[in-house]
């Protein structure tokens, strides 16, 4: 059975088992479970378009200034737009 820890930042749920003794693995293993904050914003913004940047911040638990740097880098990448004016425009979420 799981332990699951609320915490103002989040749930941390720790499931009992064996762990690979190679530190290699671990560290995959860490890097494969985390989420970075520009997927998170990619995720949010394509389930709703019309949110703000502030909104997604609110969402994923992140503060506005790391939410704004972020999708400035997903702007200039090519993966985030955002169509029409600022007040009542959407984002569109580009697949790169």
């Amino acid at each position: 059975m799981p332990e699951i820890k609320y915490d103002f930042g989040g749930v941390m749920v720790t499931f009992a088992g064996v762990v690979p003794d190679s530190s290699d693995n671990e560290e995959k293993m860490s890097v494969e479970m985390s989420v970075k904050t520009p997927e998170m914003i990619i995720r949010k913004l394509g389930e709703n378009p019309e949110m703000t940047l502030a909104e997604v911040a609110l969402a994923i638990n992140k503060s506005l200034r790391a939410v704004e740097r972020a999708s400035k880098k997903l702007v200039s990448d090519g993966r985030l737009q955002h169509l029409g004016p600022k007040k009542g425009g959407h984002w569109e979420v580009g697949m790169q």
